[in-house]
């Protein structure tokens, strides 16, 4: 079975059993992946290895993806590969040997109270406070 076909087929069945919204997100790293390896995404999924991984995430990350969604992305690939790795395809998981990017997780304060007060007259973001179910006082 080629690296494409398991890819897509995993892709179907995640996509009959999730969200819309996460079947686009899985939808978006299988394509990307799958685009990242060239001709040989049409190869038997036992020929893939780290280097593979490797370049698709170098290549997601010269793209300007951020890091967290760059991590994102290997642990669907890893994933995947696991299944493969489950369903006898593939002895060993080449992911698993691929370093995850550090993300940056955002530093986030607490609200002010004047925050607070825009957020309640709806003067903050637009008028977002409404529409998130914020009382007006």
């Amino acid at each position: 079975m080629s690296v494409r076909e398991f890819f897509l087929n995993w892709l179907t069945g995640k996509q009959l059993s999730k969200k819309d919204t996460t079947g686009r997100r899985y939808k978006k790293a299988v394509e990307e992946f799958v685009d990242s390896l060239g001709p040989k995404a049409d190869k038997s999924i036992v020929a893939l290895t780290p280097a593979d991984v490797e370049h698709f995430r170098d290549v997601r990350t010269k793209q300007g993806v951020s890091a967290a969604t760059v991590k994102l992305d290997l642990k669907l690939v890893r994933s995947v590969l696991n299944t493969a790795r489950r369903h006898a395809l593939i002895l060993h998981n080449p992911a698993e040997a691929v370093d995850l990017p550090r993300a940056q997780s955002n530093e986030r304060d607490v609200f002010s109270p004047g925050d607070r007060v825009l957020f309640a007259r709806g003067d903050a973001i637009g008028g977002f406070a409404p529409r998130a179910g914020f009382r007006r006082d």
